[in-house]
Formats: structure tokens, sequence, C-alpha cells
């Protein structure tokens, strides 16, 4: 499948959030319809979409450049019937582009119960750093990941 990536529209929201509410992990975290729109509407955030020869959404993923982490992978999503596909290791490596183009270190969480995004990540490179018991939901854990390219002062 060939990949083009491209801003997130407003037309895409409505159905890159049903992706949300229908998969794992954001059940488990209790994304309805509504905080999933809110999530991909918020302001100051890189919204990215990758989609396909057809120009049909495929993966979504939310970068935030501001805060304590920058470079932090807010949200990554792959409709669910384009799983194990590659989409999620295109987006991923798309991010790691962005980010890397910009500043040293990429940051993600991922849910302790999210094995498979967990393997994802550890074989794209990135290291598990901190653990965060009951950060979005009580009785898991989020899982910190970082993957460097060096230290911030030291470019």
């Amino acid at each position: 499948m060939q990949l083009t990536f491209r801003e997130l529209a407003d037309d895409d929201v409505e159905g890159c959030a049903r992706w949300l509410t229908t998969s794992e992990p954001w059940i488990t975290l209790g994304f309805d319809q509504t905080k999933s729109e809110w999530a991909l509407r918020r302001e100051g955030l890189e919204k990215w979409v990758a989609v396909d020869e057809l120009e049909t959404p495929v993966g979504i993923a939310l970068l935030n450049f501001g805060g304590p982490f920058i470079g932090y992978l807010q949200i990554l999503c792959v409709a669910p019937e384009q799983r194990g596909k590659g989409v999620g290791s295109a987006l991923l490596s798309f991010v790691e582009e962005r980010v890397f183009a910009r500043h040293p270190n990429l940051f993600l969480c991922v849910s302790d119960f999210n094995e498979g995004a967990q393997k994802l990540y550890r074989q794209s490179g990135f290291e598990q750093v901190g653990r965060l018991e009951n950060f979005l939901v009580t009785g898991h854990a989020e899982l910190l990941f970082r993957k460097t390219r060096g230290p911030i002062f030291g470019r």
C-alpha cells in the first residue's frame, strides 16, 4: 500500500474519531465519540493523516511540540481494517522524521495493556523510561517511551 501524509482536515475528524471509539486501547480509556472528536480538534497540535492511493484516511498521528516533552506523540491510531498492513509503522516513521528534524527526542505513552503497540515501539528503537500508574484511568498505567538522537543540549 502506497501512503501519503497530509494535515488532518475537519472533514476527516468524525470518521477518524470513530476508529478510537470502536477499538482498544481507546475503549478502555473511555473515548466515546465526543471525547474522541475533542481530542482530534485540540488546538496546538500537529495533526496528520495517512491516506492510501484513493485518498482514503487509514491512520492518524497527533504531535505535541510544547510542554516538558517536546516532540510528544499524543495519538497514533490506525483504521481497524488497516491494522497489520504496515500503516502504523509507516506513520511512526513519518512522525520520527517530523520530530527529529526539530528535536533530538521523541516521546510517547502507551497503555500497559496495549501489548501490540508496545512491541511496535520497542522494535522501532523506543525504550521505556517511565511508568505512570493510574494516569488516564484507574487500574492501568501509561508507559512512557523515548527514542533519542541525543541530549537536548548536545546538538
